[in-house]
C-alpha cells in the first residue's frame, strides 16, 4: 500500500512547488510518451537532509574556490562529465553556477555506503552549503552529472542522474539546495552500478539518459518527457558499432545535445586495458581494430549512426609517421558539438614512438574537428615523453596526460581543452609520502574554430598538490567587458593518492572540490582574422596571360604544398612546398614559359586537398 501512494505524493510536492510553471507540472499526464517499451520509475518523497560540511565564501573563481570536500580520490573513469552548468534563469551567463559532485562521509559504515552525490548553487557572491541530492545511506551513489533545463515548464531546474543503482534528482526550484525528488531509472535489463550521463533536449522538457550496464558491454538511451515519472528506452548502442565491441568498454559516455537537437554520444568501442584488438601497427580498419569515435541521432534517440574518429594502431599525426595511438586506458575521451554543426573532440593521446630505439611510450592530448577532419597534438612537445609512465605511481587512472575536457562557446569560435599533467620540475615532481606523481591542470584555447591555439597554460602550478578530474562546463561564457570564461571543476588533493579509492592506499585526508574560470581575451574583430577552414580559391584573373594569383587559407600551422600540373598530370611548377602558419596566402603563378591551354593547380595541406583548373591563354 506504501508503494502505491509514493507517486502520487512526490507528484504534489512538485506540483505546490511549480504551480506557476506550467499545466505540464500540474498534469503530468499530458507529458507521458505513448506506453510502448515504457518502463515506470517510483519516485521517493523529497527529504530534508543535512549539510554535509561548509564552504569557504567566494574570494574569486578566476583564482579557485572551494565547493566542497572529499576523502575519495577519484572522479570517474573514462569520459569526461560535467559537473557544472553556469545557466541560470534571468542572469546573465555565466554569473550564476550549479554543481555536483560525488562527496564521502567517512563516518558511515562501509566504503560504499559513504559515497554520496551532493550539490551546490553559487550566486555569483557565495556558494551555497552541499545538500545530499542522493541520501548517503542509500548506498554506493557513485559519480553525478548534470544539466540544467531551459524551458518554460522547468526553467532553471538541475537534472542530476547518479548510479549504483542509476538514479534520477530533480530539485524543485532553481537554486533549490534542499527539495530534491530522486527516484531509480528503470532498464532494459538488470545492471549495477551503470553510469548515467544526461542532456536535456534543445529548450524542451525531454531530457535523455545514456546508461552503461554493470559489465559495460553495452550503452542504453533512456527517455523522459515527464520528468522521471515515467521512462522509455529508446535504442542501444553497440549494435551500431560492428565487431569488436566487447565487455569493459568505456564508461562515463560524455552526451550533448546539439543546437539542432540532434544526440550526441561520444566514446567508443575499447576492451580496457590489454589492447586486445591491437591490429598490426599501420594497418587499422574499422573491422579489425579498437575504435573511438561518436554516435549521432537525428530522430530523437530512435536510431543511430555510428562514427569512427580514431583507430586502435592508426597514426593520426602526420607530423610524427612513426607515433601510433592505442585506443585504451578507460577510452579517456570528450566531445562536443558547435552552433555550425561541427563536432570537436578530445583524446588522452596514450600511444608508442617507434622512432626511438626503446619504442617508448607517449602521452599527447590529441585534438580533432569534423570539418577539418586533421589531428592537432595540444600538449607541450617538449614534454611528449615523459618518464612518468609506471602505473604503480599513477593516482587512478591518471596515465600520460589524462581526462582532456572540452568547452565551447555559443558561436563556435572559441573552444577550449584541459588536462592533467604530470609536474616535471626537479623540486618535487612525486609526492614523497604516498610515493605517486603530482599532477597539474593545465588549459589551452583557440579562438579561431579549434584551427589555432594559444601555448599551454598552467593553471594550477602547485608543487604540493596533485590536481585532476577536470571538467569543463560545456558552455564558454562571455563576460560584459569581451572575455570569454570557461568554467572548470576539478579536484585538488594535498597528497596524491589520499583518499580510499581501493581503501588500501594508507592513511586518508579530505581533499577539495574546487571551481575556477579559465580566460581567454577577445579584441574587435579579432576572432576573424584567422581562417576557420581550409580553403584553395579560383585563380584570377582566369583566363590568364600570362600570369595569375593564386589564393588559399589555412586554419592550422603545417606543411603546404601547391602545385601545377598539365593536362598528362605531369607537374610544370612547384609553387609552395614549406611549413606555413595558419592565415591566408596569395602566390602568383608566371606561365610565361608554357604554352597555351588548360592546366590544374593542387593544394594539399594537413589531411586537406583541393584541385582547380585554370586556363592560360596566348
Amino acid at each position: 500500500m506504501a508503494a502505491m501512494i509514493l507517486r502520487p505524493l512526490s507528484l504534489l510536492c512538485l506540483s505546490a512547488a511549480l504551480a506557476l510553471a506550467g499545466d505540464g507540472w500540474r498534469n503530468p499526464e499530458k507529458m507521458r510518451v505513448p506506453p510502448v517499451n515504457e518502463l515506470d520509475a517510483t519516485f521517493k518523497v523529497p527529504e530534508a537532509l543535512p549539510p554535509i560540511s561548509s564552504v569557504t565564501p567566494s574570494f574569486s573563481p578566476a583564482l579557485g574556490d572551494t565547493i566542497g570536500w572529499t576523502d575519495y580520490d577519484y572522479g570517474w573513469g573514462g569520459g569526461s562529465r560535467t559537473m557544472v552548468d553556469t545557466y541560470f534563469p534571468g542572469q546573465p551567463a555565466g554569473s550564476r553556477a550549479q554543481f555536483v559532485f560525488m562527496e564521502r562521509n567517512s563516518t558511515l559504515p562501509g566504503t560504499a555506503g559513504r559515497r554520496g552525490l551532493v550539490y551546490v548553487y553559487y550566486d555569483g557572491t557565495r556558494y551555497t552549503v552541499p545538500r545530499a541530492v542522493v541520501p548517503r545511506d542509500r548506498g554506493s551513489t557513485g559519480f553525478g552529472d548534470i544539466s540544467v533545463f531551459r524551458s518554460t515548464q522547468a526553467h532553471g531546474l538541475a537534472a542530476v542522474p547518479s548510479h549504483a543503482p542509476p538514479r534520477l534528482s530533480i530539485n524543485t526550484f532553481p537554486g533549490d539546495t534542499a527539495g530534491w525528488v530522486a527516484g531509480e531509472i528503470p532498464l532494459p535489463r538488470p545492471a549495477s552500478p551503470g553510469d548515467p550521463v544526461s542532456a536535456i533536449r534543445g529548450r524542451s522538457d525531454t531530457l535523455f539518459v545514456v546508461v552503461s550496464g554493470a559489465d559495460r558491454s553495452d550503452y542504453w538511451v533512456m527517455r523522459t518527457t515527464d520528468f522521471g515519472t515515467s521512462w522509455r528506452f529508446m535504442d542501444s548502442l553497440a549494435k551500431y558499432v560492428g565487431t569488436g565491441w566487447a565487455a569493459d568498454v568505456m564508461h562515463d559516455p560524455p552526451f550533448q545535445v546539439a543546437p539542432n537537437g540532434d544526440l550526441y554520444v561520444f566514446g567508443g568501442a575499447t576492451t580496457g586495458g590489454g589492447g586486445n584488438h591491437l591490429p598490426p601497427l599501420g594497418t587499422a580498419t574499422t573491422a579489425n581494430a579498437d575504435r573511438m569515435g561518436y554516435w549521432r541521432s537525428t530522430d530523437q534517440g530512435a536510431t543511430w549512426t555510428w562514427n569512427p574518429v580514431i583507430l586502435d594502431g592508426s597514426n593520426p599525426l602526420t607530423s610524427k609517421p612513426r607515433e601510433f595511438f592505442v585506443c585504451e586506458n578507460f577510452g579517456q575521451v570528450d566531445g562536443i558539438v558547435d552552433a555550425r554543426g561541427n563536432v570537436h573532440m578530445v583524446f588522452n593521446g596514450y600511444g608508442f614512438d617507434f622512432a626511438r630505439p626503446d619504442s617508448a611510450e607517449v602521452f599527447r592530448v590529441l585534438y580533432w574537428n569534423s570539418f577539418m577532419n586533421t589531428w592537432m597534438d595540444l600538449s607541450r612537445d617538449t614534454l611528449n615523453r615523459p618518464p612518468y609512465v609506471t602505473a604503480a605511481f599513477r593516482s587512478g587512472n591518471a596515465i600520460g596526460r589524462p581526462y582532456p575536457t572540452i568547452a565551447i562557446d555559443s558561436t563556435g569560435s572559441h573552444v577550449m581543452a584541459a588536462w592533467s599533467e604530470p609536474q616535471t620540475s626537479a623540486a618535487n615532481p612525486v609526492d614523497t609520502t604516498n610515493g605517486v606523481y603530482v599532477y597539474d591542470i593545465w588549459y589551452r584555447f583557440s579562438m579561431h574554430h579549434g584551427g589555432a591555439w594559444v601555448s599551454p597554460v598552467n593553471l594550477t602550478a602547485t608543487p604540493n598538490r596533485t590536481e585532476l578530474f577536470a571538467t569543463f562546463g560545456k558552455e564558454i561564457t562571455t563576460t560584459s567587458y569581451g572575455w570569454r570564461l570557461g568554467h572548470l571543476v576539478y579536484l585538488s588533493e594535498a597528497r596524491a593518492n589520499a583518499g580510499c579509492y581501493d581503501c588500501g592506499e594508507g592513511p586518508r585526508s579530505d581533499s577539495p572540490w574546487m571551481y575556477r574560470t579559465t580566460t581567454a581575451p577577445t579584441g574587435v574583430g579579432y576572432g576573424d582574422e584567422l581562417p576557420s577552414n581550409y580553403s584553395l580559391e579560383q585563380n584570377y584573373p582566369n583566363p590568364f596571360n600570362p600570369s595569375t594569383v593564386l589564393s588559399y587559407t589555412l586554419p592550422v600551422s603545417g606543411r603546404v604544398s601547391l602545385k601545377v600540373f598539365n593536362v598528362l598530370g605531369e607537374e610544370v611548377a612547384s609553387l609552395v612546398n614549406e611549413e606555413k602558419a595558419a592565415g591566408s596566402y596569395k602566390v602568383n603563378f608566371d606561365g610565361a614559359n608554357l604554352a597555351s591551354g588548360v592546366y590544374f593547380y593542387t593544394l594539399r595541406a594537413g589531411g586537406f586537398t583541393a584541385t582547380k583548373k585554370m586556363l592560360l591563354t596566348k
